[in-house]
C-alpha cells in the first residue's frame, strides 16, 4: 500500500484547516432555492474556535497515516468522508461546516483540490 509524503499530509491539513473555520457552501445551485439553501447551512455553521484547530490537524494527521482509504482523497459531498468526519468529530468541531462539492485528491506526491461544485482542479502541491 501506497502511503502519503509528509509534505502531502502537511498541505492537505493545513487546507482543510484553514476551510473549516470559514466554509464555503457551493451547490452549483444559483437560484433563489439555491440562495436559500446556502442560508440555512451558514446559519447552521460555526465559527471554529483557533484552540480546535491544533487538535484537528492532529486528529486528521493520524487519519491520514491510518486510514487504508486515505490514498483515495479526502471529499465532502454535503457531508464529510470518513477521515475528514472522524477529525471534525475528535476536535469537536461540527461537520456541517465542512465544505460542500469538495474533493482533494492525492498523487504521485502531488495534492490537488476542487474547491465547491464544478470549480477546477488546483494544485496545492505538485509532484516531485
Amino acid at each position: 500500500m501506497k502511503e502519503l509524503s509528509e509534505k502531502q499530509i502537511e498541505v492537505a491539513v493545513n487546507w482543510w484547516a484553514e476551510k473549516i473555520v470559514v466554509p464555503k457552501f457551493d451547490n452549483g445551485d444559483n437560484s433563489p432555492t439555491g440562495g436559500v439553501t446556502v442560508a440555512l447551512a451558514l446559519m447552521a455553521s460555526t465559527r471554529v474556535s483557533e484552540d480546535k484547530i491544533g487538535p484537528f490537524k492532529e486528529a486528521l494527521i493520524e487519519g491520514l497515516k491510518t486510514n487504508p482509504f486515505a490514498m483515495q482523497g479526502i471529499h465532502v459531498d454535503y457531508g464529510p468522508c470518513e477521515i475528514l468526519h472522524d477529525a471534525m468529530v475528535k476536535a469537536d468541531i461540527p461537520t456541517n461546516n465542512a465544505p460542500w462539492k469538495t474533493n482533494m485528491s492525492f498523487h504521485d506526491g502531488g495534492v490537488r483540490v476542487s474547491y465547491g461544485y464544478g470549480q477546477p482542479w488546483e494544485d496545492l502541491l505538485t509532484s516531485n
